[in-house]
């Protein structure tokens, strides 16, 4: 089920992670021009089976584009003559999906009047073949902006408790993340986000998280449930409630 408010609150680890498995859909030859474009590569790590949010950084060029294109690039490594062509799958354009992958589509909304929309793309529960560069176009008459970021796939298996909750005003609850696999989840690589921020934790709120060999758990406790927290959504580890 996709969110029905921009309100997001997600907990999540970021690992680093050299190379990425090639896309095997159809691809297309990618637009050589470039202007306006945002010089470092973002990095998202989610884990296998999650969902994930791309944020589009070329929209802050371009505020009120005429056309909003997000790609898949896939980058083709030949060891013969060691040369890298990069292609692309063309995914969504302005709010139409060009991708016939049912898990794929894309947020658009405004926070408030004076900041530009938000294009972000988002997968509903991300495979290892999904893990790639990805990268939003942004286009107005004849100025053109784009932003990449990176999706590395982590095998980690991620369960949050609860993962639909309803509270009363002044209650309180909690939300516990645990991660497991292959690869150990270090405690300070875990974040709590909401709106694809990092909580700022006062009064009101703990976050507690304990590594050990083989979980790493990290708990979010609200002692006072406000209205502001109505609407939520933590996709695993996003939830609602």
């Amino acid at each position: 089920m996709l969110p029905s408010s921009p309100d997001v609150l997600v907990c999540r680890t970021y690992q680093q992670q050299e190379g990425y498995n090639q896309d095997q859909d159809q691809v297309v030859s990618q637009p050589s021009s470039f202007e306006l474009n945002s010089s470092v590569d973002d990095v998202l790590s989610i884990a296998r089976d999650q969902p994930a949010i791309l944020p589009c950084k070329a929209i802050l060029f371009i505020p009120e584009p005429e056309r909003v294109m997000w790609y898949k690039l896939n980058t083709d490594h030949n060891h013969h003559h060691h040369h890298h062509q990069t292609t692309s799958t063309t995914l969504t354009v302005g709010k139409h999906l060009i991708t016939k992958d049912p898990r794929i589509s894309v947020f658009h909304y405004n926070f408030d009047p004076l900041t530009p929309a938000r294009w972000d793309l988002y997968i509903s529960k991300v495979k290892q073949t999904d893990q790639s560069m990805y990268q939003c176009h942004v286009i107005l008459n004849s100025i053109s902006s784009r932003s990449n970021i990176r999706l590395i796939v982590e095998d980690i298996t991620v369960n949050i408790q609860p993962s639909d909750i309803i509270v009363e005003a002044g209650q309180s609850t909690q939300f516990s993340c645990n991660f497991t696999g292959k690869k150990r989840v270090r405690r300070e690589t875990v974040t709590w986000l909401k709106d694809d921020q990092p909580i700022a934790v006062n009064q009101g709120e703990i976050i507690s998280t304990s590594e050990y060999p083989n979980v790493t758990m990290t708990v979010l406790k609200i002692f006072s449930s406000k209205p502001s927290h109505t609407g939520i959504e933590v996709l695993n580890p996003n939830t609602q409630f």
